[in-house]
Parts: structure tokens; sequence; C-alpha cells
């Protein structure tokens, strides 16, 4: 022990100590004294404002004001912020918040909203979304998204099948009838993927058997789509088409473009030219 202390220096040794116990305390201190630090503002951040208007500010500080969390006036560390988080989550048009405190007493509540797909209208005339990860979204009065709408043959009640995601690829037999809204799904997702048919087609309509009709911006003609074999390739075809076949005749030469048939296009011609 004697050769051992021989080779410490001692005072080295008593001023890192000193040091270390200067940082514990400064830390300590630090923490009590942020302890006492009040709330004097909170931010809400919503980070895709600019594409949709489904919350607001107002919204989210009523939630909190309703479920009585402290916020300004009260010291920072007594702001819960995981209650926060999960009251404002449960927002029908949230995907995701992040609430924090600062140092300097502002309260951040950062969050993203679910965004809309496209929009269905069922035979019922019940309308709601379904959004980009296949969930129904209910609508609201303040703000209308502009997406592609969905209608015609559509049994699809929003109330007992809102908690589904229709971006399976197979269904138990319980919610067979998903399968309309999950074809519906995928070939809207692939199509917004698309600069051209992301513009160019505005509407579907669903067919007594399913089959499903698009409805083009430009031009006066309707696509027959058929059912969802195949969507890619007739995708791939129906563009090769309109850019050497329509775009040399004309937009309004045809009332009716059908892709229904393997490998091919089969149009109709309007009886009277416009």
């Amino acid at each position: 022990m004697k050769k051992l202390l021989k080779h410490i220096d001692l005072k080295k040794l008593a001023i890192r100590l000193l040091f270390v116990a200067f940082v514990v305390s400064t830390i300590i201190l630090a923490n009590n004294e942020r302890k006492k630090i009040p709330c004097v503002k909170i931010n809400v951040n919503i980070i895709d404002s600019s594409g949709h208007q489904f919350i607001d500010k107002n919204q989210i500080l009523t939630l909190i004001k309703n479920n009585h969390i402290n916020t300004v006036g009260y010291p920072i560390d007594s702001v819960n912020t995981l209650a926060i988080e999960k009251i404002v989550k449960q927002h029908p048009s949230v995907k995701s918040v992040r609430s924090y405190c600062s140092v300097d007493g502002s309260l951040y509540i950062d969050i993203r909203q679910r965004e809309p797909l496209f929009r269905v209208i069922n035979y019922n005339g019940e309308s709601y979304y379904i959004d980009k990860t296949g969930k129904m979204m209910q609508l609201y009065d303040k703000y209308t998204a502009r997406v592609l709408i969905v209608n015609g043959n559509i049994n699809e009640p929003f109330e007992s099948r809102y908690q589904l995601k229709f971006d399976k690829h197979s269904f138990d037999d319980e919610f067979q009838r998903g399968k309309i809204l999950s074809d519906l799904y995928k070939l809207v997702d692939y199509m917004s993927k698309d600069s051209l048919w992301k513009t160019e087609i505005q509407q579907i309509y669903v067919e007594s058997d399913s089959n499903f009709v698009l409805i083009p911006i430009v031009g006066m003609h309707k696509i027959i789509f058929g059912d969802i074999e195949n969507y890619k390739i007739k995708l791939r075809n129906l563009k090769a088409f309109y850019k050497n076949g329509i775009t040399k005749k004309g937009w309004n030469k045809y009332s009716e473009i059908n892709l229904k048939y393997e490998n091919q296009i089969v149009c109709k011609r309007r009886k009277y030219a416009l």
C-alpha cells in the first residue's frame, strides 16, 4: 500500500476530486433551477400545414385545456409532455406528435398530419378519405382536401370499418368486403407516384361487377380499366397510347378507351366530332 501511495500524486488527485465534485454539484444545481423555470408559451408546429389544414393551433390548445394539463404559468418540470402527446395523438387527423420543453420556458408540440390519398363516396352517400397508409379518415367541415374521387358500387361504411387498413394483399373472410378498397388503394397509390396519372385522373367509378372506370381531366373520354389484375401493365400501355396515339389524333376523338383486354387497347369513336 505504501509503495502504491508513493506513485500517486496526492495533490493532482485532490484537484481531480474537487473538479468532479464541482461538476456534480453544478449539474444538481442546474436541475434544481430548471425545475423552477415557468412555462411561458406554447409553440404548436404543424409541420405539413402548407399541404393540408385538418388541424390548427387553437384545436390543439383546446385539447390540452380540456384535459387540464399544466402548461403556461407552471414550472416546466411539471408539464407532462407524454400526456400531451397521448391526447393530441387521439385526434383523428394526427399521424405523429412530439412534445418537449426548452430551457427558456417554451413548450413545443410538433405535429404531422395524416395525408389523404383519395376520397370515397359509397353508394349510401357516405363520404370519407383513405389516407396514404391505407386507413380510413373522416371528413372535416372546415377543410376539404383536393384528391381523387372514388364512387359507385362501394359498400364500406366508415363507422364499422375505420380501424382497418386496406393496403393488405389479402383479408380474413370476415373482412373480405374490404377487397374493393384494397384494390383501389393499390391502384391510386401507384398512380399517385406517377406525375402523369397524378394530374390526369380525377375520378374512379366502381361498376357493379367491381370493374373500374377512370375519368380523366383532359379529354371527353372515359377509360374502361377493368379489375386490378395487371394494373401496372394497363397503365403502361395507356401512357404509351397517350403519348403516341391520342396526342396526334385529338383528345376528343374517342368516347371510350378500353383496357380490359390483355395487351391491347380498344377505342370507341365518338359519333359526332366536337
